[in-house]
C-alpha cells in the first residue's frame, strides 16, 4: 500500500510507501516523512524510456530553437513545464545563465574561437539542455531531487578542493559542480541568509577568503571557489563581515586524452598538486580524471588504454605513494568513459561515419539494446592479460569493469556509463554533437561522485590526519552548528544517501549486464577447460 503526499519544504508530490517516522522539517513543523520508492528511477535505465513524444524535439529543431538561450526555447518551458509539475526543474539546466558561475563567467567569456564565435557562447551551447528533455528526466527525478541535494548540504564539511583533469566532458562537470552546489546551499536552502559567491581564481588574494586557497589554485586552468557566506540583520551590523558557512574550490586541469596519452603526464599534474598541499592536508581533495569518451576499444589502441590505466593504478596503490603524508583526506577518482549516441550501431562515433547520409545534421540516438551497447561499453571493460589465460578471459566475459574500487587506498570508481548509456536525448542544443551532455546529465554524475566520496570519507576515515589548530577550532565551531542543523534532517539525507547509493550500483549493474550481452565482441573466446 502506498500513498502521496507533498513535502513540507516544497510542495512536491512524492510517492511514498507506508512506514513513516516523524521529523522535524526546516520550517520547525513536525511531518510525515517516508521512504521513498525508488521504482521510477529504474526507468531512467531503460533503453526507451524517453517517448517519442520527447524524442520529436530531435527531428523538428529549428534555428530558432536551436539558440541555447532563444526566447523560444525559454517560452516553452515556462508555459508547460510549470503547469505539469509543481516543482519545475532547475532553471540553469535550460538556461546555464541562471547559475552564478555561468553567467558571471564561463558564459561570458568572449575568448574567440576558430569559427567566430566565443568560448563563452560554446560553454553555454555545451551545456544547455532541450526544454523537452529536461523535462522528461525531471518527470523521473523530481521526488528525489530535494533528498539529494539535502544530503550534499549535510555531510559535505565547511572546506572542500575539487580537481577535475582531463578533456571537455571533464571540464563541463567542473561547471555543473559549481552550479549544483549554488542549488543545493542557497536556491533551495529554507535560510534566506545564505548567499553563494563564486570568486574567480585570479581574485583569491582578496581578504573575505581564506588566505590558503591562493596556494592551492596554481595549477589549475580554470574554476571558481565557491564562497557559501550568511548575514543577518540582527547579526551583523553595518561593518561587520558576513559568516563564512562554506568554502569549496572548484578547478580543473586540461588533459585532453586524460591517462591514455603518457605526455599528458596527469601523474606528474597530481603530485603536484599533492605538493601544494602539503601543508593543508586538513582539506579534503578530490581528484577526478576521466576517461575520454574518443576512447574506442579497438584491437591494439583499447590494449594500449588498458596497459596504462593497470600502470597508473600500480603506481598509486604501491606502498612507497600510499605511504605519503600528503595522501592524507585525498580521495582519487577515475570516471568511466561517457557513452556516444551517433546514428551508428553502438552509438559511437567512427571516424568515416558521415552525417550527410543522415540528412543535413546528426541526430543523437538511442542505442537498440544491450548487445550493441555492450559493443560501445568495452571500452570500459576489465584488461586483457597478455598471456589470454582462461582466468583472464573468463574475466572478461564476467563483465568486470577496467575501472575497479580500492577503497582502503583511496581509489575509486566514478560508474557513471550504466545510467548515461540511456539519457540518448539529454546531449545539447549544438548540431552533429552527440558526445557532450547538458547541465541535467552532468549534475547526476557529480552527486554520483559526491555519494562515493561521502562514502570513502565514512568506511576509510584512516587516511584523514589532525587538522591545523586554527583550521580545527575553526571548524569545529561551523561543524557544531552544521550537526545541529543535520540533526533536524536527518531522515532526509539519509533518504538522499539512498538514492545516490542507488544511481550508483544500479549503473555499475547495467554496465556489467551490456558486457557479458556483448561478450562475443569485446571478450576473446573462451579457451576450452583443461
Amino acid at each position: 500500500m502506498s500513498y502521496r503526499y507533498l513535502t513540507a519544504e516544497t510542495g512536491m508530490d512524492q510517492h511514498l510507501t507506508t512506514t513513516t517516522t516523524p521529523m522535524v522539517t526546516s520550517s520547525k513543523k513536525q511531518a510525515q516523512v517516508s521512504e521513498l520508492s525508488l521504482e521510477p528511477l529504474n526507468r531512467l535505465f531503460e533503453f526507451d524510456w524517453v517517448t517519442k513524444q520527447e524524442e520529436g524535439r530531435y527531428n523538428n529543431v529549428t534555428a530558432a530553437a536551436a539558440s541555447p538561450l532563444s526566447n523560444k526555447h525559454q517560452q516553452s518551458l515556462s508555459d508547460d513545464t510549470t503547469a505539469k509539475y509543481p516543482h519545475p526543474p532547475p532553471t540553469w539546466w535550460t538556461d546555464p545563465r541562471m547559475c552564478q558561475s555561468m553567467g558571471q563567467t564561463h558564459c561570458t567569456d568572449t575568448t574567440p574561437v576558430n569559427n567566430g564565435d566565443t568560448w563563452g557562447n560554446v560553454h553555454c551551447a555545451l551545456d544547455t539542455c532541450a526544454a523537452d528533455s529536461a523535462k522528461a528526466l525531471w518527470s523521473q527525478l523530481q521526488s528525489f531531487w530535494n533528498p539529494m541535494l539535502q544530503m550534499i548540504t549535510q555531510r559535505l564539511g565547511p572546506q572542500a578542493m575539487f580537481l577535475m583533469i582531463g578533456d571537455s566532458t571533464s571540464l563541463q562537470q567542473m561547471r555543473a559542480l559549481e552550479c549544483l552546489l549554488e542549488e543545493a546551499f542557497v536556491t533551495t536552502s529554507s535560510s534566506s541568509s545564505l548567499k553563494m559567491y563564486p570568486q574567480p581564481l585570479e581574485k583569491l588574494d582578496t581578504p573575505q577568503v581564506t588566505p590558503m586557497w591562493k596556494d592551492l589554485e596554481l595549477l589549475s586552468d580554470e574554476g571558481h571557489l565557491m564562497v557559501v557566506q550568511e548575514q543577518k540583520e540582527q547579526e551583523n551590523p553595518v561593518g561587520h563581515s558576513p559568516q563564512i558557512r562554506g568554502e569549496y574550490l572548484i578547478t580543473h586541469i586540461r588533459a585532453a586524452k586524460g591517462l591514455y596519452n603518457p605526455d599528458n603526464h596527469v601523474v606528474r599534474m597530481i603530485h603536484n598538486v599533492l605538493r601544494l598541499r602539503e601543508n593543508h592536508t586538513h582539506v579534503p581533495l578530490v581528484v577526478l580524471v576521466n576517461q575520454g569518451p574518443w576512447t574506442h576499444c579497438r584491437g591494439q589502441h583499447c590494449q594500449d588504454w588498458h596497459d596504462q590505466l593497470r600502470r597508473f593504478q600500480t603506481l598509486w596503490q604501491s606502498p612507497a605513494t600510499q605511504r605519503s603524508p600528503r595522501l592524507a583526506n585525498v580521495t582519487l577518482m577515475i570516471r568511466d568513459a561517457p557513452p556516444q549516441h551517433f546514428p551508428t550501431r553502438s552509438g559511437q562515433y567512427i571516424p568515416t561515419f558521415s552525417r550527410s547520409r543522415h540528412q543535413n545534421r546528426t541526430q543523437c540516438r538511442p542505442v537498440a539494446n544491450r548487445l550493441q551497447s555492450g559493443e560501445q561499453a568495452a571500452k570500459v571493460r576489465h584488461h586483457q592479460d597478455p598471456s589470454t589465460s582462461r582466468n583472464a578471459t573468463a574475466t572478461c566475459h564476467s563483465g568486470q569493469s577496467i575501472l575497479r574500487d580500492d577503497p582502503a587506498r583511496s581509489l575509486r570508481r566514478l560508474p557513471i556509463w550504466g545510467l548515461t548509456a540511456r539519457l540518448w536525448n539529454l546531449h545539447n542544443l549544438r548540431d552533429d554533437d552527440c558526445t557532450h551532455y547538458c547541465m541535467a546529465v552532468t549534475s547526476l554524475w557529480n552527486i554520483m561522485m559526491l555519494q562515493v566520496l561521502f562514502e570513502q570519507q565514512q568506511e576509510y576515515g584512516h587516511h584523514q590526519q589532525p587538522q591545523q589548530p586554527d583550521a580545527q577550532a575553526r571548524n569545529q565551531s561551523q561543524g557544531a552548528r552544521m550537526a545541529a542543523k543535520a540533526n533536524s534532517h536527518q531522515q532526509i539525507d539519509q533518504e538522499g544517501w539512498r538514492i545516490a547509493s542507488y544511481l550508483n550500483q544500479k549503473s555499475i549493474e547495467e554496465t556489467r549486464l551490456d558486457l557479458i550481452a556483448a561478450n562475443d565482441v569485446a571478450c576473446p573466446p573462451l579457451p576450452p577447460a583443461q
